[in-house]
């Protein structure tokens, strides 16, 4: 294996960080704990390619079915207006996720330059009408825009660009948008809350699931490693090996940010259990995640730039990830559910 450490493990889709903005007024101190509530692994069926920056993780039962279950924490995903508007919601006082191509946001530097999509926070300004948008992206950034231009911002097809965007342009961002609501964070005993929530965890890595949507569980993690390293043993730029190589990115970069707020997740875990072991395990498995954050970032690189030693490191990062998923599942079998 390559002998160097891991790139530090950064939260990367702009989903999870507007999610834990709203939430973090709603339940202060508890917001990414919250959003930490799932070990999720979900190889889809369709095309990976199809997936978005803001896409979530994959899994039999949906994301905000299962933090709304074990956190009270409910995100709520529309496409378009018709079930509801997101400028009535936004006018009553809401603030909303909202998926947009950022070549029509013009205080962004793609603007009318890139075509790119990705989530932003929207708010009513108090002043001329016009929308409040902050966008995380990078340099967070924040600015007002007219609603006319929010629109041409959601509603755009997001022309593939291979060159300038060859990873979040190609997908029409559809005028979706998200609503997240928490209540505010009380456990009576945290530490049942804490044994049941470990013991759900275990319980998705270890069961394999499938239905027509896709596979799921620690072995489907198996399945999606086996067939990105078949297909980067493929021509460097054959269409294959480019499709792939895109498409993990894109399957790549929910999984490890959902990981990261699990690590939030079990570190406050282990201090409320008050086990030094299982928060040396933790630590551990915090740090390795860095493995999956080392091959994002080559598979990222080789979209562009193909050489054979970059496929080389990023099978080496996948192996150590899925040694620190292995490591983390027989931690969390102590926790089985009966």
């Amino acid at each position: 294996m390559v002998s160097l450490p891991p790139s530090p493990a950064r939260r990367t889709t702009t989903l999870y960080s507007c999610a834990e903005r709203i939430a973090a007024e709603q339940a202060p101190r508890a917001a990414a704990v919250l959003l930490g509530l799932r070990w999720s692994f979900g190889l889809p069926s369709s095309p990976l390619e199809e997936m978005t920056e803001y896409s979530l993780p994959l899994n039999p039962t949906p994301l905000p079915a299962a933090l709304a279950q074990r956190g009270d924490l409910r995100i709520a995903r529309y496409e378009g207006d018709d079930e509801v508007s997101l400028h009535d919601y936004l006018a009553a006082g809401g603030t909303a996720i909202v998926a947009v191509d950022v070549w029509h946001v013009p205080f962004r530097p793609a603007y009318r330059r890139v075509h790119t999509s990705r989530t932003v926070l929207v708010r009513r300004d108090r002043g001329d009408g016009r929308l409040l948008v902050l966008d995380p992206w990078g340099a967070p950034a924040e600015s007002t825009v007219s609603p006319e231009e929010l629109e041409r911002a959601r509603s755009s097809a997001v022309p593939f660009d291979a060159e300038r965007e060859p990873l979040f342009s190609g997908n029409p961002v559809g005028r979706v948008w998200f609503t997240v609501e928490a209540d505010p964070f009380c456990v009576d005993d945290a530490e049942d809350w804490v044994r049941a929530r470990l013991g759900w965890l275990y319980g998705e890595m270890a069961l394999f699931r499938s239905d027509e949507k896709g596979q799921y569980g620690i072995e489907a993690l198996r399945t999606f490693r086996r067939w990105l390293e078949a297909r980067l043993a493929g021509p460097l730029d054959g269409e294959e090996s480019l499709a792939a190589r895109r498409g993990a990115s894109l399957l790549l970069r929910p999984e490890l940010t959902s990981r990261i707020y699990l690590g939030v997740f079990l570190r406050n875990a282990a201090h409320l259990l008050g086990d030094a072991g299982l928060c040396g395990e933790v630590e551990r498995y915090r740090l390795d995640l860095g493995h999956w954050q080392s091959a994002l970032d080559a598979l990222m690189k080789t979209v562009r730039t193909r050489r054979p030693e970059y496929d080389v490191f990023i099978r080496d990062q996948l192996a150590r990830a899925w040694d620190n998923e292995e490591r983390l599942l027989r931690t969390l079998s102590l926790y089985a559910l009966d």
